[in-house]
């Protein structure tokens, strides 16, 4: 069995047991063109795809709507370093790209900028239905949680 972080080389993945990737290890496919989305093609569990730049990565999506995986490919991409949209919105964005990745459980393409920039996964909405009563105190007790100070 290999350890955690080993990477295990491998040319089909049908060969490799589901316990490897339970386990965090990695693996090199060393393939190129639309062989990247093909050997990728159904998976039961969401899927990482880790390409060296951005021109490979929109490749890799283009050839899996070329080979009809439309919608099973999202791309997370990387904060632009002249920034056209307030730092906070890129950040939301990249955080429901993930959020969208974990639920429908599909297939991630990034690059390794993508995935060491900001992202926020949310959790900052106070819920609420049409016609409920919200009530003073249970909005200032949502903004203390989230930093907001009480100035009167």
């Amino acid at each position: 069995m290999s350890k955690k972080n080993e990477t295990i080389p491998s040319t089909l993945l049908k060969t490799i047991e589901k316990i490897q990737w339970e386990r965090g290890s990695a693996f090199h496919l060393p393939l190129y063109g639309a062989a990247r989305p093909w050997i990728c093609r159904n998976f039961e569990f969401p899927l990482l795809v880790l390409l060296p730049d951005l021109r490979q990565a929109r490749d890799f999506i283009a050839d899996a709507e070329a080979l009809g995986y439309e919608g099973s490919c999202i791309s997370l991409e990387e904060i632009p370093l002249r920034e056209s949209q307030p730092l906070d919105a890129l950040k939301a964005q990249r955080g429901d790209v993930l959020r969208q990745w974990r639920d429908k459980r599909n297939i991630l393409v990034a690059t390794p900028g993508a995935l060491m920039a900001p992202l926020s996964l949310g959790g900052d909405e106070l819920s609420f239905t049409c016609g409920e009563e919200l009530g003073r105190d249970r909005l200032v007790e949502w903004l203390a949680g989230k930093g907001y100070e009480r100035v009167e």
